[in-house]
């Protein structure tokens, strides 16, 4: 499958679409990303990051709850649209960015934020259940979650909230 670029052979730019004030315009660009990172097989770790710093935003300006609820759900899942072998890429990314971006948090868009990192451990663990639960891929899966969402770096909150987080999201995606 021909990899998602544009003519010139660059990663399309969503980060302007995705942090917009707009809610149908970041609508819309969410879809976009999902129907990119479905045919892009050759992504970068920079390029992932990219993604995800313009998903981060987007998740920033989205109010009321329902919305933020639906959004965090349709961000989390976007692991489920990559290629089996870029979904740790992605997972240890979305955790990267997180611990980056969380010292800039402020406590009026915490919880939403506790929902899309709550959301994201329990999709990447159904990723990881549907590929193949073996011990290499656990292991593997592991040392992801411990050089993003429990590295000796990451803020505290993070770190606290994937302690009180991974059981219940480990047990409710176990067969």
């Amino acid at each position: 499958m021909p990899d998602a670029r544009t003519p010139n052979g660059q990663p399309p730019k969503f980060g302007k679409q995705l942090a917009s004030s707009d809610k149908s315009i970041r609508d819309d660009a969410v879809k976009a990303v999902t129907r990119y990172l479905r045919q892009a097989h050759s992504l970068t770790e920079l390029e992932l990051s990219k993604v995800w710093k313009a998903l981060f935003y987007c998740m920033w300006h989205s109010d009321k709850r329902p919305v933020q609820a639906d959004l965090a759900e349709r961000l989390s899942a976007l692991v489920h649209a990559l290629p089996a072998e870029k979904r740790p890429l992605f997972t240890r990314v979305f955790w990267r960015t997180m611990a980056r971006e969380w010292h800039g948090i402020d406590r009026l868009r915490l919880d939403k934020f506790y929902m899309l990192m709550r959301l994201a451990l329990r999709h990447s663990l159904r990723a990881l259940c549907a590929d193949a639960l073996d011990e290499q891929s656990a292991t593997a899966f592991a040392a992801l979650l411990q050089d993003g969402l429990f590295a000796s770096g990451a803020p505290r909150g993070v770190q606290l909230f994937g302690l009180d987080q991974y059981l219940t999201a480990l047990r409710g995606e176990l067969p």
